[in-house]
């Protein structure tokens, strides 16, 4: 069946866009529409790299379009068009769906099944459970980079990444990391550190990825380049850090992801269960331990 448009709609974060980005690509390739759009709260810049991906203002979707934000998919008729709607939210529980809900439910096993339930209904072939095509990939190209490569052409690593922004799906206790990269700096003399959302905390070896980058607008995306240049990521699992969840991450065999987080599940997305992923990742809830302990323990590690 083809379709006159294919709407791919989010009602939630950008980490949720972010990690919905290449099944959106496995989408377009499987379904035969005109036109293919996406929308969300943001704006065209999250996704822009997608081709033959175009974007629909938020208010003319929710003015005119009236998709609820829980519904997986919709098929519409105005006039003699046909429109197929597909919900990318992360985190949605398919009705259709017979696997229980659990806790953390933001992985990519669960999210291809989704999309599958979806392929099913619409007679079209599913996407293959162990396929890592599902990895996010950014075409970086298509972003400012040229502030990232400028200051990697004047400092060496190793790079700590520290994703310092806020929980915004209240994943995880909104500590403070100043304090604890401040003992970093300490115990690593060779380490630089650069925070992604900025701190009153300074150093000779502590950077703002926004001074990095270089830009009034959308880094995301640019951040997600710069943490292909990183050593080690430790976050709560907060929009920018899911960002850096691309391909050239999981696939690096030196690459460590740390996540404090409620749900272990939800850390790396269970990228870790699929055989092609080599960047290794530890998970702590908060409280369980000391944060800079959790670190230095597998920051040591061979």
């Amino acid at each position: 069946m083809k379709y006159d448009n294919v709407i791919f709609f989010n009602y939630f974060h950008l980490g949720d866009i972010h990690i919905s980005r290449n099944y959106i690509k496995e989408m377009m390739g499987r379904i035969q529409a005109d036109t293919f759009f996406e929308t969300n709260q943001y704006g065209d810049h999250v996704i822009k790299d997608i081709d033959n991906l175009h974007y629909l203002r938020w208010h003319s979707f929710l003015n005119f379009c009236s998709i609820p934000y829980d519904m997986p998919f919709a098929v519409t008729m105005n006039g003699d068009k046909k429109t197929l709607f597909i919900n990318t939210w992360v985190a949605q529980n398919q009705p259709l769906n017979k696997i229980p809900k659990e806790e953390g439910t933001c992985t990519f096993p669960r999210n291809t099944e989704n999309y599958n339930i979806i392929l099913r209904e619409l007679e079209l072939p599913e996407i293959p459970k162990d396929s890592v095509d599902i990895f996010p990939s950014i075409d970086y190209e298509r972003y400012e980079i040229d502030g990232v490569n400028s200051f990697l052409s004047k400092n060496g690593g190793p790079f700590v990444l520290v994703f310092n922004n806020e929980s915004k799906s209240g994943q995880s206790v909104d500590f403070d990391f100043d304090p604890i990269v401040e003992k970093l700096c300490d115990e690593y003399k060779n380490h630089k550190f650069i925070f992604s959302n900025g701190s009153d905390f300074k150093h000779e070896r502590v950077y703002n990825a926004s001074d990095i980058i270089g830009k009034n607008e959308f880094d995301l995306n640019e951040l997600s380049y710069l943490s292909t240049f990183c050593d080690v990521m430790v976050g709560r699992n907060s929009g920018p850090q899911a960002f850096c969840y691309v391909i050239e991450n999981f696939l690096c065999p030196n690459k460590k992801n740390m996540v404090i987080s409620d749900f272990e599940k939800d850390a790396d997305y269970q990228a870790h269960t699929y055989k092609e992923c080599q960047m290794k990742t530890r998970w702590m809830r908060y409280g369980d331990k000391d944060v800079f302990e959790f670190m230095k323990e597998f920051m040591d590690e061979n």
